[in-house]
């Protein structure tokens, strides 16, 4: 996300780090890389791709991938389209009662033969966000849609405001004019569609929350299993909702400030959240109990990641400081790392590799590292360059480990989407870049996923396409 004013010209791929081998030689561009996704190249590596319906008239927000790998979700304004990975064979539409919904995201269930997706939304004026529990069969169908009315709503929205104007047409003569009746059947006809579809949704499980997570790999984690969480409107409260259930089981009371990052640990036994109060606080997910407080730092706390073990926890600060500590008895595992001494800023995504030997961050000033928590070493430095006198930062959005940690994958965008892969065991990277016409940085869409059994990269485009190719 760029922190700075909106950047719409065509800075070069340029940077002033790049990765390297463990002996320091240079990484090397994978075979056909860097690959622009509208150029006459990247359509010939292209494996498959599937145009979203409705792209062109709203925003593709956000894309997920099942666990299993045989459903992929897209969020278009204020519906969902469901795809079947082989193929992007279009399956189902669903549709929230929201104006666009900006968080989706495969859960946990207890049937092999169904799917929960929830998403998140939230319309204009309203303070807090919904989370809406979608139950979807073996090949993607909903399960608990309810059929629309077969009503011309424009047509009886019209009638309905004719009857109003005629009414009351002798002391407001202006009502009379085609604008005036244009404008409000309009924002009736409006109004008739969201309080049906809100109708359609009293059959799903809705709940009045916020992710808590500014990594989306995070908030995968968070809703893997049976239990996830949440946090109410004053973003200070847990609250953890059991999916098999439909219940809240525990709501996690003690921070003062926002909370950023509430993370479960990998066997589900524990959940660290992380807060702007400067704390980490440690739960218990059986009985809902806090165990220990970490802090107090005293600066603000924005993201943490369990190792696969369970046993450790790190987090990053405000004043861009990394923190590593074991749980079973609330001690450091070394002194604290200073992410960039030459530049101060907040890390807002964190991810612990596989094997429990490096933590990858991003952080603001354009960089994402790779931090060996055992060793205090920055093992890895990414940077981005921008050209002399232009004062632009960026803090790019970390995705995951795959291949069992052997690779990294994380995205940005400057003038342009980039999603970028590197192998830290063959010294090697892939880069998939955005088109060439972007006009604004809203315009550039920056979700994928990554299929790990077909070794193949998803990507949502700006041009509203779900493109796929060869990892």
């Amino acid at each position: 996300m760029l922190r700075t004013q909106r950047n719409t010209k065509p800075y070069p791929y340029e940077l002033a780090h790049d990765f390297h081998a463990e002996d320091g030689t240079p990484v090397s561009w994978a075979p056909n890389h860097p690959l622009d996704w509208a150029s006459e190249e990247s359509e010939k590596q292209l494996l498959q791709q599937a145009a979203v319906p409705g792209a062109s008239t709203a925003t593709a927000s956000h894309m997920t991938l099942s666990q299993d790998e045989l459903l992929l979700a897209v969020a278009v304004g204020s519906n969902i389209v469901i795809y079947s990975v082989e193929g992007f064979r279009l399956v189902e539409t669903l549709k929230d009662s929201k104006e666009t919904i900006d968080v989706l995201v495969f859960g946990w269930s207890s049937q092999p033969s169904e799917y929960i997706l929830l998403s998140q939304s939230m319309a204009d004026g309203e303070v807090q966000p919904t989370i809406v529990l979608w139950h979807l069969d073996h090949d993607g169908k909903d399960t608990q849609m309810v059929p629309s009315p077969n009503v011309d709503l424009l047509a009886v929205s019209l009638s309905g405001i004719d009857t109003v104007i005629e009414s009351v047409s002798s002391e407001m003569p202006w009502m009379q004019k085609e604008s005036v009746r244009t404008a409000l059947a309009t924002g009736l006809t409006d109004l008739l569609s969201n309080t049906i579809r809100k109708y359609l949704l009293l059959e799903r499980k809705v709940i009045y929350g916020t992710f808590p997570s500014q990594c989306f790999s995070s908030l995968r984690a968070n809703v893997s299993q049976r239990l996830f969480c949440y946090l109410l409107n004053d973003k200070t409260t847990i609250e953890v909702f059991d999916m098999k259930s439909k219940k809240v089981v525990h709501r996690l009371v003690g921070h003062t400030e926002n909370i950023t990052s509430a993370v479960p640990s990998p066997n589900m036994k524990l959940l660290a959240s992380v807060s702007w109060d400067g704390t980490v606080r440690i739960w218990n997910l059986e009985n809902g109990e806090c165990m220990n407080v970490l802090g107090s730092f005293e600066q603000q706390l924005w993201a943490g990641d369990w190792s696969l073990d369970s046993k450790h926890f790190a987090f990053t600060g405000g004043a861009g400081q990394v923190f590593g500590y074991r749980i079973a008895d609330g001690t450091r595992v070394n002194e604290v790392f200073d992410i960039y001494p030459e530049e101060s800023g907040s890390s807002r995504s964190i991810r612990w590799s596989p094997n429990g030997q490096k933590i990858a961050m991003c952080q603001e000033g354009s960089k994402l590292m790779i931090w060996s928590p055992w060793t205090n070493e920055m093992k890895q430095l990414w940077k981005w360059k921008f050209p002399r006198g232009i004062n632009a930062d960026f803090e790019p959005d970390l995705g995951d480990w795959i291949d069992g940690g052997s690779k990294l994958i994380f995205n940005y965008h400057v003038y342009k989407s980039y999603v970028e892969v590197f192998d830290l065991v063959q010294n090697r990277k892939w880069l998939f870049s955005g088109g060439r016409n972007i006009k604004s940085a809203d315009q550039a869409a920056q979700h994928y996923c990554f299929s790990t059994k077909r070794q193949m990269m998803i990507i949502l485009c700006e041009d509203g396409v779900v493109r796929a190719w060869r990892l």
